[in-house]
């Protein structure tokens, strides 16, 4: 996760006032707009998104069954950047 977190970190580092980074993710043959990310534990994912409808959702699943995807989206007005969160698991 570490990687995919330094991914967006340089993404976002160099987005202007006028663009958003978009997270997405595919999970089965739905695609979904990630809001955050978690591994609750060494090979699982769980995701904060919002799904076709505009409905925040959950999904849980091993980290390497998820496709994740980048998109920058460009405003005619400047944007309010939200950034996509991030937690990492606690050392037991």
């Amino acid at each position: 996760m570490d990687g995919l977190k330094a991914q967006v970190a340089e993404l976002e580092a160099s987005l202007a006032a006028n663009q958003e980074l978009i997270m997405g993710c595919w999970h089965g043959s739905e695609q979904l707009q990630v809001i955050s990310v978690s591994m609750p534990s060494k090979n699982v994912v769980a995701l904060r998104c919002i799904d076709s409808e505009g409905d925040v959702t959950q999904i849980t699943g091993h980290m390497h069954s998820i496709t994740f995807s980048f998109r920058i989206v460009t405003a005619k007005e400047p944007v309010t950047h939200r950034s996509i969160g991030f937690e990492t698991p606690h050392s037991s």
